[in-house]
């Protein structure tokens, strides 16, 4: 298991999950 190639893997994935669930949530919720 190479930790070293999953783990920047695992925080990009993360970061654009979350940058997508925050511009999604902005976009959904009403008055932004």
């Amino acid at each position: 298991m190479k930790i070293g190639y999953f783990f920047p893997i695992a925080i990009i994935v993360a970061a654009v999950a979350l940058l997508t669930l925050f511009i999604v949530g902005g976009y959904a919720t009403p008055g932004g």
